[in-house]
């Protein structure tokens, strides 16, 4: 009965973080870029924050 609860939970925070990308996208939210450098920069400025990299592929 928990492995159940486990995966709705991993359901849930899934499609909770797809929604909060969608808003944050789509409410100004700064472009994405294909250059791995301005990834790179990003992700040092925001040193001592929560960071979380999500790489999509379209297949």
């Amino acid at each position: 009965m928990k492995r159940i609860y486990i995966k709705i939970g991993v359901v849930a925070a899934v499609l909770l973080g797809f929604a909060a990308l969608a808003v944050y996208q789509f409410s100004g939210g700064s472009e994405f870029s294909s250059n791995i450098g301005d990834l790179k920069s990003q992700f040092n400025k925001d040193k001592g924050k929560v960071r979380l990299v999500v790489l999509l592929a379209p297949t």
